[in-house]
């Protein structure tokens, strides 16, 4: 589970108030605090985030045209 998908479960479910700003999505991708704290969390839980990857972009005709970064 992605950052962005962990931040928007824990909006919806209102267990627990994001303490670094409005809500955990928006925080979760801009404030360092949160982003360790979380990867603190999945450290102790034992369940690393998603490292990320490229992707192949491909076109209709199923030729390969260029690496995009997940990265964003």
């Amino acid at each position: 589970m992605s950052n962005a998908e962990l931040g928007r479960r824990l909006d919806a479910s209102r267990i627990l108030t994001c303490p670094y700003g409005e809500d955990w999505k928006s925080a979760l991708s801009k404030s360092r605090p949160a982003i360790t704290l979380v990867s603190n969390v999945r450290t102790w839980v034992n369940r690393p985030g998603k490292i990320p990857t490229e992707k192949k972009v491909v076109n209709p005709l199923g030729s390969k045209i260029a690496a995009q970064s997940s990265l964003f």
